[in-house]
């Protein structure tokens, strides 16, 4: 099985960007040099699977949202991505999702 390199730079770009991250922020995150991500991010390097493993962690995110063709969630990557997009919402704010998703 070989391994689809394009599709996980386009992940690691999706997922970066779903949370808001430039390439300059993320690879403080996995301490790399600054250009390493551009170079896996335009397909002119591959990534080595620690770097894909800090990459993860990074973004909050499991490894197989990088690795498999159609990431399917799973409960902790639900909750994972819920407590991403409630971080600094206000009490009032908290309260409305919670009747939102009680309703």
């Amino acid at each position: 099985m070989d391994i689809d390199y394009e599709a996980i730079r386009k992940r690691i770009q999706f997922w970066r960007k779903r949370r808001s991250l430039t390439q300059e922020q993320l690879v403080l995150f996995i301490e790399r040099e600054p250009a390493y991500l551009s170079r896996i991010e335009h397909g002119n390097q591959k990534p080595r699977l620690d770097a894909l493993l800090r990459v993860c962690q990074a973004l909050n995110i499991d490894i197989n949202n990088l690795l498999t063709d159609s990431p399917k969630m799973q409960s902790a990557d639900h909750l994972r991505e819920m407590e991403f997009l409630m971080d600094g919402c206000s009490g009032y704010e908290l309260s409305v999702i919670l009747q939102s998703a009680t309703a």
